[in-house]
């Protein structure tokens, strides 16, 4: 008979944390899924309803990063590890990094409600100026949904894990 090697407990704060990693990328998965489907439907003048849509998704996607940060935090200080301390920091840079994006998606979001001026007061009359000189917070955002990624990918494996006998 083999030498079993004792676990240290899956404490529920650590479940919740990796439960919501996990659900945060792979609701954001499907919404950048449907973007392919969606997003041709900006150039037309029904686009008003995507616009906020998008908005509101990237929105839940920075509160769900913050909301990440703070579990990992909070079972951090729990479970004393190391591992979930760096997690916690990579959440952190994962959530500065989507943020950048505010601008543009407050501007969608007005766009989407019909408040122009609104928008134009914070990003310009020169839409297709703003989005070039936004290119460098694209690919901020493009990080930050890698590092979810990496990050979703450790939770599920982590909880798969921990429901085998």
């Amino acid at each position: 008979m083999g030498i079993r090697i004792k676990r240290e407990p899956f404490l529920k704060i650590e479940k919740a944390y990796r439960i919501l990693t996990a659900v945060t990328f792979y609701v954001t998965l499907a919404v950048i899924l449907s973007a392919v489907v969606v997003v041709p439907i900006f150039g037309s003048s029904d686009a008003n309803w995507v616009m906020v849509l998008y908005s509101g998704f990237y929105y839940l996607y920075c509160l769900g990063l913050c909301g990440c940060a703070v579990l990992g935090a909070i079972a951090c200080y729990v479970t004393k590890s190391e591992i979930l301390g760096l997690q916690c920091a990579l959440h952190i840079v994962d959530f500065i990094l989507a943020f950048l994006n505010y601008k543009l998606f407050t501007a969608l979001f007005l766009y989407g409600i019909k408040m122009d001026a609104t928008a134009e007061k914070l990003i310009g009359t020169d839409t297709d100026a703003f989005v070039k000189a936004s290119t460098e917070k694209w690919i901020y955002l493009v990080i930050s949904v890698l590092i979810s990624c990496i990050l979703a990918v450790l939770s599920t494996v982590k909880l798969s894990k921990e429901k085998q006998p």
